[in-house]
């Protein structure tokens, strides 16, 4: 387990797409453009592949829609 992390702080920046599966049906994508200020971006990645596996939203739509977490910045 990792030491406190303090950062300067988050932002994220999410987008939703509206798409067609191979069945013409809709789906929907949704990515995070995510920043964590002050924070290495190897361990702000760390942070959120963290996140991802315990975030109620993460949960929900786990297997139902594509999910894209990208560190920025």
């Amino acid at each position: 387990m990792r030491e406190w992390i303090k950062s300067e702080g988050v932002s994220i920046v999410s987008s939703v797409t509206l798409g067609k599966d191979a069945n013409d049906g809709y789906v929907l994508a949704v990515t995070f453009d995510i920043t964590i200020k002050g924070v290495e971006r190897s361990v702000a990645q760390e942070i959120v592949d963290e996140a991802h596996k315990v975030c109620p939203y993460a949960r929900a739509t786990r297997g139902n829609i594509e999910v894209i977490s990208n560190v920025v910045g």
